[in-house]
């Protein structure tokens, strides 16, 4: 019987499997999906699998992602791109609710 090491690497979880933008961010960019897969250093396979949600992506691979898009956050993959000549704002207002 084998025991494990108390030291084992520490292996990252793949997260973030509902919905994402990212096909519709590279359209917009008019960018391939061999262009993508090259430019963050995964494989073409990998991010098309994202891509249609068949498995989930790292944080790291989403940071890269956004990164590339020139978006201010990853929470923005989550959200379907703005339109050509539009830019997305968030405006925060005060709760007068009370």
């Amino acid at each position: 019987m084998t025991r494990r090491s108390p030291l084992r690497r520490y292996k990252p979880q793949r997260m973030w499997r509902s919905h994402l933008y990212i096909r519709e961010h590279r359209q917009v960019r008019d960018m391939t999906l061999t262009e993508l897969a090259k430019r963050i250093g995964k494989s073409k396979g990998l991010v098309s699998q994202i891509e249609n949600g068949h498995c989930g992506a790292s944080p790291e691979t989403l940071e890269d992602i956004a990164k590339l898009f020139g978006l201010a956050h990853v929470g923005q993959l989550f959200e379907p791109p703005a339109p050509k000549g539009f830019k997305r704002q968030m405006i925060i207002v005060p709760d007068n609710t009370r």
